[in-house]
């Protein structure tokens, strides 16, 4: 009933999101039974969102049947579909994210600041939702220095405008920030800190990084990303 949505281990644009389905549902307060209901199904209709982007994305980096498979891929990833059963943002982090892709190639082939400030716009969303998407920071800045026109405005201008989409998705993470930045630091150090077992959980986090593939995708897909990677070597960009 509050427009602080009260948990800052994630930003509020989910909370937001669900809002419409739940009042749609009718669930009343406090939320019960139908209300889970409610968001399993608006998680799930993202699902099917984000492999109808990967369709397109697909489709507008390398033609139709590209297209298709991207969309298949994603459609029986093991980890799309499993976490599409459950309440949480990382499947409408997906459609977002290849959002932020669609953005970024607009950007590689255009190059205009208007380019510039939809990319940075499609983080800024993307951000909204779990602040892990701001590792997309790192294509956005490679997609910028490898498209025409000015490099650092350009920069200048996404960077603008992820930070007001930001602040407009999930206004209470700038209103609270310190709370924000401790929650920020809870997931950190439940991913990342020491443990006795693991001296090095950041090395082994990364070497866990790579296992995550064949689960995505499958062996199958796993094997045909490396054959596309190698086929691709020519074409660095």
């Amino acid at each position: 009933g509050s427009l602080d949505h009260g948990f800052y281990e994630y930003p509020g644009l989910l909370f937001y999101l669900l809002a419409p389905a739940l009042a749609l549902a009718g669930t009343g307060q406090p939320p019960g039974p139908r209300a889970y209901l409610a968001a399993r199904l608006f998680i799930a209709l993202a699902g099917v969102l984000a492999v109808a982007l990967a369709e397109r994305f697909g489709r507008r980096l390398a033609g139709p049947a590209a297209g298709l498979w991207a969309a298949a891929f994603l459609a029986f990833s093991p980890v799309h579909v499993e976490a599409a059963h459950m309440l949480r943002p990382d499947v409408v982090l997906d459609a977002l994210m290849v959002l932020f892709f669609l953005a970024l190639l607009r950007l590689q082939e255009e190059g205009t600041p208007r380019a510039d400030l939809r990319a940075g716009a499609a983080l800024g969303l993307a951000v909204g939702l779990k602040f892990s998407a701001g590792l997309g920071a790192a294509c956005l800045l490679a997609a910028r220095f490898l498209a025409p026109g000015r490099r650092w405005r350009g920069l200048a201008l996404a960077g603008l405008a992820g930070a007001l989409v930001f602040a407009l998705v999930s206004p209470y993470a700038l209103v609270n920030a310190a709370s924000f930045a401790q929650g920020v630091f809870t997931q950190l150090a439940y991913h990342y800190q020491p443990r006795p077992a693991t001296p090095d959980p950041l090395l082994q986090r990364l070497l866990a990084y790579p296992s995550v593939w064949p689960k995505a995708l499958g062996w199958p897909g796993a094997l045909l990303a490396l054959a596309g990677l190698a086929l691709a070597r020519r074409e660095w960009r």
